[in-house]
């Protein structure tokens, strides 16, 4: 199980040309302390173009409202290196929704022109028990600044998604997004796989 489950995503991350650029991919679920998720970010772009994309990350705790994630991925978009930090001052407990901030910058390569990105995501998700497992449905309006060859444009998304644990996959996390493109960005369709360890 374990060498297909490598395989696989060893296919998926050398084998195509694609990869996860400007998404969320993430609720205001929280990882633990001293607790890791590994996981794997496929991405279709649905406008201004289209292809493919893929990302891999990792996800840490800082302390009880802050985590941080490290993310790169390769594709459509020569290459990126991405660092974030999720900061959910307010959590999802009993019938309050978790809201926070997302922060992220970016440096990459796009068709022969190096870019930068900074970004600023206000979140709000609220998670629910099902009989299959949690789910965790969330939405993100990120807003930042794209710059490249001394020039820079305020970009924008609207996101929905939702974040599922299911039952019958302990230890791993799914996602589905969808990014709408409010200004000077693309839309997109994106989801995650993750280990959590």
């Amino acid at each position: 199980m374990r060498f297909g489950l490598l395989s696989f995503l060893t296919f998926l991350f050398f084998g195509l040309q694609v990869q996860a650029f400007l998404t969320i991919g993430e609720s205001g679920d929280m990882v633990e302390a001293n607790h890791y998720r590994l996981g794997l970010e496929p991405q279709l772009r649905i406008s201004n173009g289209s292809g493919g994309n893929l990302g891999i990350y990792v996800d840490g705790a800082i302390n009880d409202e802050w985590n941080w994630r490290a993310e790169m991925g390769t594709g459509d978009t020569d290459f990126w290196f991405t660092g974030s930090a999720k900061w959910i001052p307010i959590p999802d407990f009993k019938k309050q929704p978790a809201i926070g901030l997302r922060l992220d910058a970016s440096l990459g390569r796009d068709h022969n022109d190096s870019f930068s990105v900074f970004r600023v995501a206000p979140m709000v998700g609220k998670g629910f028990e099902t009989e299959v497992g949690r789910f965790t449905p969330y939405i993100a309006v990120p807003v930042g600044i794209w710059a490249t060859r001394g020039t820079s444009d305020n970009i924008s998304h609207f996101v929905i998604g939702s974040e599922g644990k299911f039952e019958e996959a302990k230890g791993y996390l799914f996602s589905a997004e969808m990014g709408f493109n409010m200004s000077k960005a693309f839309s997109y369709i994106s989801g995650t796989v993750s280990y959590l360890f």
